[in-house]
């Protein structure tokens, strides 16, 4: 029998900017420096608006940012 004492968070991450060259290799990157896994992600582009959309679903078990950031 194995019981994990870790805690696990989840969190929904949404994303509206300016559509530009890597944004979501820079957000998985981020995620995964801070051991999170990433669980759903979608994302789409209004081309006329050049806007960027995206939803990411993602748990970590460690803190992602100092409350001061």
């Amino acid at each position: 029998y194995y019981h994990n004492c870790m805690q696990i968070n989840k969190f929904i991450l949404t994303v509206s900017c300016s559509d530009q060259l890597g944004i979501i290799a820079k957000i998985a990157s981020f995620i995964a420096t801070h051991q999170g896994n990433i669980l759903e992600l979608a994302q789409f582009v209004d081309a006329p608006l050049h806007k960027f959309f995206m939803r990411c679903v993602f748990e970590c078990s460690s803190p992602l940012l100092d409350q001061k950031q």
